[in-house]
């Protein structure tokens, strides 16, 4: 195999069997989670934030960076993250050394 047909067949999507189909799922009952998290103003801060997501296998649904003064304020939207998935993120977030805080916002929706 060629590296360019290498390179095409990794670029190719993968259909994963755990994930919901989209057109199964009514909008009403998917639930969304709100992470912001506060840390330092270095570019490797939301980086390392971000590859936590990815270690735990989570493609979020939004994220949104704002750089101020000297931090830095990420929020990220996530898809039916459940209550202990949630708490465990936190703690993980909170035990980075460039982020200062981090918590949950409620699901859209909800006050």
């Amino acid at each position: 195999m060629t590296l360019r047909a290498a390179q095409a067949e990794a670029t190719e999507p993968v259909a994963r069997s755990d994930a919901p189909d989209a057109s199964t799922v009514p909008a009403g009952d998917v639930a969304v989670t709100g992470l912001r998290i506060l840390g330092l103003d270095t570019l490797q801060a939301p980086l390392r934030v971000l590859n936590l997501f990815a270690q735990f296998d989570l493609l979020p649904d939004s994220v949104s960076i704002e750089r101020q003064a000297d931090r830095f304020e990420l929020v990220v939207m996530q898809r039916d993250l459940t209550p202990p998935g949630a708490e465990m993120l936190l703690q993980k977030l909170r035990a980075m050394v460039l982020v200062t805080d981090a918590w949950l916002e409620p699901p859209a929706g909800h006050a």
